[in-house]
């Protein structure tokens, strides 16, 4: 219809099909402009808002093979373990330091005020990913236990090859291998891929923990949590899945009863779009148990 057509492009009462400003684009770009934007757009991570919510996300992702994430997860790992690499990120290795102060702040803080004792629940925490990038600071601490809760073959393969003394594996918040409460309980980059973030919350705050540092989740300014569909670069692996854009609001709301957030602090992921226009920014939080 003539709402529908972009100014100046042939109609179809001239007996072309209308055309839609990227294609224009694509068609008079040099090729080797258009084959370097193919390749950034299969080398990025893209998000696809899905309005009718998670049901709908689930439904519109392809899914990931869990065994080919935990194989590259894990020869990744094994660089990192022999000195190849300082530390990976979902199977990426990286080879110059990349700290996180703001986590090393919350769990050194943790530290000091137990006498250089430390407990830390990592959930979600792959084959403890941020343990080795953390650890060339932490030789501080006089006795560290850091217990990744994570799924049953991650656990699998983390208990076989990746145990030691500080590191651990379980499959369950309710069998933690602490004398105690942990000190601090630690969420990056995977609230945004549960059904119900706020249960695992909840869940995370009935641990007894101290200090709760949620990190790279991506946050937005709307009232309410939004479904999308991550697609994963073709670079790591194959996949796309369900994944939240957590409102900041609901967010702060939900914790706000056992909280008190101490700092908000940015991540590496930075300020992103979705597909359709949708801005969000990866963001990390510390809160202290207020009651």
């Amino acid at each position: 219809t003539a709402a529908c057509q972009a100014p100046g492009l042939p109609s179809d009462r001239q007996g072309f099909a209308p055309m839609s400003a990227r294609r224009l684009l694509r068609d008079l770009a040099p090729p080797l402009l258009v084959r370097q934007w193919r390749k950034r757009q299969r080398n990025r991570i893209r998000f696809c808002l899905e309005p009718e919510g998670w049901d709908a996300a689930v439904a519109g992702s392809r899914g990931y093979d869990a065994e080919l994430i935990l194989e590259k997860v894990a020869k990744a790992t094994e660089q990192v373990l022999a000195g190849r690499a300082l530390f990976e990120r979902d199977s990426v290795l990286f080879h110059e330091p990349e700290y996180p102060f703001a986590l090393l702040s919350a769990v050194l803080d943790a530290a000091l005020r137990h006498n250089g004792d430390l407990d830390l629940l990592d959930f979600g925490g792959s084959l403890g990913s941020k343990f080795w990038q953390c650890r060339p600071l932490l030789q501080g601490v006089r006795r560290l236990h850091w217990c990744v809760v994570e799924q049953p073959h991650f656990v699998r393969e983390g208990q076989a090859r990746f145990s030691n003394g500080q590191l651990s594996f379980s499959e369950s918040l309710a069998r933690l291998p602490f004398a105690g409460p942990p000190q601090v309980a630690l969420a990056s980059s995977v609230l945004q891929y549960l059904s119900d973030p706020m249960a695992t919350l909840a869940e995370l705050t009935a641990t007894g923990a101290e200090t709760l540092v949620i990190d790279r989740t991506p946050i937005t300014n709307m009232d309410r949590n939004s479904a999308c569909v991550q697609h994963v670069p073709q670079s790591i692996y194959l996949a796309s899945y369900p994944c939240w854009l957590i409102s900041r609001q609901a967010l702060l709301a939900h914790l706000a009863g056992a909280w008190r957030m101490v700092c908000e602090f940015d991540c590496p992921e930075g300020r992103l779009k979705t597909e359709d226009g949708t801005d969000f920014e990866f963001r990390g939080f510390i809160f202290r148990r207020a009651v």
